[in-house]
């Protein structure tokens, strides 16, 4: 956290010196609306919910831009076996969240993207700095717990019966990486199971 920090490698904040940014550094995985990480945590969610939603719509072209590495290949793979003639979207249908990503209704509500760890290296090792961002590869393991369901209709609009309709808690741990010197979003690299 310290070595983003020093890059100013967290989106959405500039981090300024003093004693109560070094104090929040610690704390990777509050879900204070005042941590660092909670404009990453609003970072984290959109790009895993347009990744599932080109996922159901089949844009291969988001897909490639949002992901990377084996992921993106099982995903692309597993993708292209369904059913051509079938219409999929996707949503999260609950609101699991605290108040730093969506509207307060509960405050014992638990937040539906929790950063399990961030790792960075500095890897960019040419003499003069990157022309854009900075110096490191950054990794985040972050959990998505959420509910989610998926409507499938055929080519005449007809809704398919399917057990994915019905909403369902689906937690996930997925690696989302950066890397600084180029102008491109997070992306997911991996999906790690818990055994």
């Amino acid at each position: 956290m310290y070595q983003i920090a020093q890059a100013n490698g967290f989106p959405g904040i500039t981090v300024k010196s003093g004693f109560k940014t070094w104090r929040r550094i610690g704390n990777v995985q509050s879900s204070s609306r005042n941590s660092l990480l909670a404009p990453f945590r609003r970072t984290a969610l959109s790009t895993y919910q347009i990744v599932n939603s080109a996922v159901a719509k089949g844009n291969d072209k988001k897909i490639k831009e949002y992901t990377n590495g084996e992921f993106q290949a099982k995903t692309l793979q597993l993708m292209r076996r369904r059913n051509p003639r079938h219409f999929w979207t996707w949503d999260i249908v609950s609101n699991v969240s605290g108040s730093v990503l969506f509207p307060l209704k509960d405050r014992r509500a638990p937040t539906p993207v929790t950063v399990v760890s961030i790792r960075a290296a500095d890897v960019y090792l040419e003499k003069q700095p990157p022309a854009i961002g900075h110096r490191l590869i950054i990794q985040a393991l972050v959990k998505f717990d959420t509910t989610q369901k998926i409507d499938i209709t055929d080519e005449r609009g007809q809704p398919v019966p399917s057990e994915l309709a019905e909403p369902r808690r689906v937690v996930q741990y997925l690696l989302l990486e950066k890397i600084g010197w180029y102008d491109t979003p997070w992306k997911i690299r991996d999906q790690l199971h818990r055994s």
